[in-house]
């Protein structure tokens, strides 16, 4: 699929210009390195996996819809330059490494040090100017150390937190007014028939109710280090034994309170069909919340 964003980045000419002229040495490293999720193009034909079957990163739906939703609601004349962009709980870096690409001032932040590693390694390896990457516990950022930002991206987080109202009222000071907040996140089924339709649903809890500034938020509190990976795995919270979940409800109730006046459930991954099977088995939704919208 044709990305309009990466046609008008001179950043992607740099990006270009590495997977031409590769380092073998540095790919070797890379690749010795244990990636769990993202699978990130280091070459015409070298990739983080080193062969093994997977999506590579730029190939991925999510990725592909996140730019797309940035393209509608934060570009500027269908570009990103000039936006600074935060990618929270980056993991292994290809997310803010695409963000990159389009040409926002990405900062990716990752609290798991084997995960930051290989983050390190990748800006190392592709020397972007407007790429770099910090090792926090999201918690820990605050506009007046970390600035603010015109995007934040909150993929695969919200859901390993177990205080997410407080974290979303957090992350309000840390955007700009006119600023984005793309969130991609598990949601508590709403009854027991949409939790045994859901492939984690033995993990969650019964429907509970969380007090959060003066509001009840209901949601299912789901048990991080009660599976077979271990505490250690790098997809878990970094702490809290239990994360909560809210209700879809909850959430939408959760970004108004917080100050996001603006919101739109995102579709478009998939076809409708596939779309709708997949959100019911993982009980997953996309999200983007803005103060006003950015395009005049």
């Amino acid at each position: 699929m044709h990305d309009p964003l990466l046609a008008t980045s001179p950043i992607e000419s740099l990006y270009q210009q590495r997977l031409a002229n590769p380092d073998r040495g540095q790919i070797e490293a890379l690749q010795g390195l244990e990636w769990t999720s993202h699978n990130i193009a280091l070459s015409s034909d070298c990739t983080t996996f080193a062969g093994r079957p997977h999506t590579r990163m730029d190939d991925e739906p999510r990725t592909r819809t996140i730019a797309e939703t940035l393209r509608l609601m934060a570009s500027r004349q269908g570009s990103l330059a000039g936006l600074r962009l935060l990618d929270l709980g980056c993991l292994e870096g290809g997310l803010s490494l695409e963000m990159a690409r389009r040409g926002a001032e990405v900062v990716g932040v990752e609290g798991r040090q084997a995960n930051f590693d290989k983050c390190q390694a990748l800006q190392r390896y592709f020397a972007l100017p407007n790429l770099e990457f910090l090792h926090l516990d999201v918690r820990r950022l605050d506009a007046e150390t970390h600035g603010r930002f015109d995007i934040v991206l909150c993929c695969g987080l919200l859901y390993h937190l177990s205080e997410p109202f407080m974290f979303l009222r957090r992350l309000r000071t840390l955007i700009e007014d006119a600023g984005l907040l793309f969130v991609d996140t598990h949601v508590a089924p709403e009854d027991d028939a949409a939790v045994a339709a859901c492939r984690l649903g033995d993990k969650l809890s019964s429907l509970e109710v969380l007090p959060s500034g003066g509001v009840d938020y209901p949601g299912r509190w789901f048990d991080e280090f009660a599976t077979e990976r271990g505490a250690e795995h790098p997809w878990d919270s970094i702490s809290n034994p239990k994360s909560f979940w809210p209700t879809h409800q909850a959430l939408r109730r959760a970004l108004y309170q917080s100050r996001f006046d603006y919101l739109v459930d995102v579709y478009g991954t998939f076809d409708p069909d596939r779309e709708q099977t997949l959100r019911r088995e993982f009980s997953r939704v996309y999200c983007a919340a803005t103060m006003r919208q950015l395009r005049d």
